[in-house]
């Protein structure tokens, strides 16, 4: 039942349907034990007034997990958690940067972008469209001084409002597709409800 939501992932293919099955299986367990458990864990051994928490240190210090851990008195796991964050970051911008770079090729080759974004290597690599896409990663770098953190903050509003403005069109789209369905399939309004 709890996977339903999973399965359409796969596209309606049975010889996916076993993978999907076990892969959802594996998520699952994962969420339970990594992060429900570790909750749990942390919670019971960080108290709520540690002064820890809210002391403002620029580094991974006043992280729960952190403190639980100097708390039980385990030296090198800090790092251990610093260096599993800091990979985490680089495997989500690295994942960012193809899916950028794979929709502005797409885009270039439907014809919506120049048709200079479609040049690719003999690998099949889309070399114009990465390196653009990596361009926009350097803007992060306009956070490290004070001057400039002020247009870092712009350009983060300006992505924010801009998926909100994507929200409310996917939202607005739902809403008449539900009206098509009402008329073409000549359905009351309670039918929906």
């Amino acid at each position: 039942m709890w996977r339903r939501p999973f399965e359409g992932s796969s596209g309606g293919r049975p010889e996916t349907e076993s993978l999907t099955e076990s892969s959802t299986d594996r998520m699952i367990f994962r969420i339970l034990i990594f992060y429900i458990l570790g909750v749990l864990i942390t919670g019971m051994l960080v108290p709520y007034n540690d002064e820890r928490l809210l002391k403002s240190t620029g580094n991974a210090a006043q992280s729960p997990y952190v403190i639980a851990m100097q708390i039980a008195g385990i030296n090198g796991l800090p790092h251990l958690v610093n260096a599993g964050v800091f990979t985490s970051a680089f495997s989500a911008g690295n994942s960012f940067l193809y899916t950028s770079s794979r929709v502005l090729y797409g885009l270039a080759l439907r014809g919506q972008a120049p048709r200079v974004l479609i040049k690719c290597t003999k690998g099949g690599l889309p070399w114009v469209t990465v390196l653009i896409c990596s361009c926009f990663g350097l803007l992060s770098f306009l956070n490290v001084s004070s001057s400039s953190a002020q247009a870092f903050t712009w350009l983060v509003s300006l992505s924010a409002v801009g998926s909100f403005f994507s929200w409310f069109s996917i939202n607005l789209t739902y809403l008449g597709f539900c009206e098509w369905l009402l008329v073409s399939l000549r359905l009351s309004a309670p039918v929906l409800r």
